[in-house]
């Protein structure tokens, strides 16, 4: 009995310690893939990420097989090692695009606990291109598994091999998923804007805009795109596209009747990495309205958040930047982050797209940088898009993406 329990017991120090080493070598490809998280941003970290995970993962798993393997007893599985074996898969295979080589681990444990974490942290950024290599590679990491726990020690009878055809399944998923991230950079050459950074704020009661507040944290030469009024089926499509073809992030501030009436086009901008933000539910000018009406808005333009949406939003802006002290306590009770504007190019107003950037570029050269206002609802503004983003980017202002911290329940 005590002989067995220090094989137990030495089994699972070794497979600890190994799965330790390999998460050590998982952390150093990650940081690796991350330190190109430039200009490009995740268009170029998809990239870096799958040729650093393709070379380095493969020992990686194999480090995580041979500790499984090490674990397993010299004839029978007993009960106790099938569970520490399944703990190891467990935690560390829990969601992941990871891809291997198959010269390499053919009873590789693929590190699913790093692909988990990796690709929620891609998620945040925007970054979906990788989406469908994650599910590919989740049926390897399946089968993988499996073949961890079914290989022969060398006093076990042989199991029966893999098919034949699975080594160039495999390679061709590699292919797949290198393929996916190379399409995606090219999709957003050095000619596009692109999204610099993202900057992810506290939902706090806090307040910006130099308009009315003080300036968002963001460096000289940096702006932060925003829009108001949407969504609108006859715009908000032109806007999007506009956006993805210069690969630009920004902020959608709705109202809740269109939010409602067009809900496929509003989750339509979220699943293309934009944020949202609340702008009252009728566009009323609040300080026309008794108190009691203010807060209904308020309310209905919540609720309709969570009916489109689910969960809370973390931003608002007024109609018309028109504040007033009963929503702004309403707001602050609720940890609202209140976002005014540094510029904007009066886009409602009749005016030619040259126009519009003439404005854009006296007033980002009068602020440094700063929080532009824009309406996703004007026709004139979606037509004018791609050349106020054009103009962005000749006078090398940089664009920064708003994401705030995901609220703890949602």
């Amino acid at each position: 009995m005590a002989s067995s329990l220090s094989t137990i017991a030495r089994s699972v120090t070794i497979s600890a310690v190994r799965i330790a080493r390999s998460c050590l070598l998982t952390s150093f490809s990650t940081v690796c893939a991350s330190c190109t998280l430039t200009k490009r941003s995740c268009r170029m970290t998809s990239v870096s990420a799958s040729i650093a995970l393709i070379l380095v993962m493969p020992i990686t798993a194999s480090t995580i097989s041979s500790a499984i393997t090490a674990a397993k007893p010299p004839v029978s599985r007993t009960p106790i090692f099938r569970f520490e074996s399944a703990v190891t898969m467990i935690s560390t295979s829990s969601g992941s695009f990871v891809a291997h080589r198959p010269a390499i681990g053919h009873r590789g444990l693929t590190g699913l606990w790093f692909g988990s974490t990796w690709y929620r942290w891609m998620r945040r950024i925007g970054c979906h291109t990788l989406s469908v290599s994650s599910a590919a590679t989740m049926a390897i990491a399946g089968q993988d598994m499996k073949q961890a726990w079914d290989a022969p020690r060398d006093d076990e009878t042989p199991v029966s091999s893999r098919p034949i055809g699975w080594p160039r399944l495999r390679t061709a998923l590699t292919v797949l998923t290198l393929g996916q991230a190379l399409a995606a950079a090219a999709d957003c050459g050095d000619a596009a804007l692109g999204t610099s950074r993202v900057l992810t704020l506290p939902r706090e009661a806090a307040a910006y805009g130099r308009a009315q507040h003080g300036p968002l944290p963001l460096q000289p030469g940096e702006v932060v795109i925003t829009f108001d009024d949407g969504p609108r089926p006859a715009s908000t499509p032109l806007v999007l596209k506009a956006l993805k073809a210069e690969c630009v992030r920004a902020t959608f501030f709705m109202n809740g009747e269109p939010m409602l009436a067009d809900a496929a086009l509003a989750r339509e901008v979220k699943a293309q990495g934009h944020s949202i933000g609340l702008h009252g539910f009728r566009h009323p000018h609040f300080s026309l309205l008794p108190a009691s009406e203010q807060l209904d808005d308020l309310r209905a333009v919540e609720a309709a958040y969570r009916e489109v949406f689910g969960g809370r939003a973390a931003a608002y802006r007024f109609p018309f930047l028109e504040e007033t002290p009963v929503l702004r306590e309403a707001l602050a009770a609720s940890r609202y982050t209140l976002m005014s504007v540094d510029l904007g190019v009066e886009d409602w107003e009749p005016q030619s797209a040259q126009q519009m950037a003439d404005k854009l570029v006296q007033r980002l050269a009068a602020s440094g940088g700063g929080i532009v206002l824009l309406h996703d609802a004007q026709d004139r503004t979606a037509a004018a898009l791609p050349l106020l983003l054009r103009t962005i980017k000749a006078h090398g202002y940089r664009v920064v993406h708003l994401r705030w911290d995901e609220e703890s329940g949602h």
